[in-house]
């Protein structure tokens, strides 16, 4: 079985079982969605459909963790949180401008940073030139994806979407303005991580 790295702030009410699990679904489903958000900047694929597709995995995902919070290595409320703010954000674009929904087809790249994080679990990418090139593509992807990209995304419903239904208008600016601290956070804590010493370490086994 896998063997996840634990930092030595690792929580100890998680089931590494369930972690396991919870992991090898993601690994299926995230690659999927960035595929579909992919396609849907690109127009092959409707921003609707995308939306949509986003709006089900946060669902299911809330779900999961609500039932399974073990499941979860850190902070699983605050991960529910940030799903109600991004189902909302989902569901009230969708329903209320449509032709926005391609905010979703964005917003979802950000998934491809979020299954670097679960590869990095699993023992194939530790300690050697595979470990070292996610982390690479890691950090290009939390750049990218968390910091750059949702400001721009919170500018872009401020400034240059001025045809936008107040309501949808004030519903966007406020999750995106959450999901910007969200992913900030998100930034800070794997810095921050990613300084404690291997010695420093432990491991368990799920």
């Amino acid at each position: 079985m896998p063997t996840y790295i634990v930092t030595a702030a690792g929580p100890e009410n998680v089931n590494w079982k369930r972690v396991k699990m919870h992991d090898k679904f993601n690994l299926f489903v995230l690659p999927v969605i960035t595929v579909l958000a992919v396609l849907g900047n690109l127009g092959v694929v409707s921003t609707v459909l995308v939306a949509n597709t986003m709006s089900a995995y946060m669902a299911l995902d809330f779900v999961w963790i609500y039932i399974y919070p073990s499941a979860i290595i850190s902070k699983a409320k605050l991960i529910l949180t940030h799903h109600i703010v991004v189902l909302f954000m989902t569901l009230s674009c969708v329903s209320i401008n449509p032709e926005y929904a391609y905010n979703a087809s964005w917003s979802l790249l950000v998934e491809l940073n979020t299954a670097c994080l679960v590869l990095s679990r699993f023992p194939q990418f530790k300690n050697n030139y595979k470990g070292k090139l996610l982390l690479v593509f890691f950090w290009i992807t939390a750049i990218l994806f968390r910091v750059i990209l949702p400001p721009w995304l919170l500018w872009h419903f401020i400034v240059v979407a001025p045809q936008m239904h107040p309501t949808a208008r004030l519903s966007l600016v406020a999750c995106q303005s959450l999901l910007c601290c969200f992913n900030m956070y998100f930034v800070y804590q794997r810095m921050f991580r990613d300084r404690i010493p291997a010695s420093k370490e432990g491991t368990k086994s799920s």
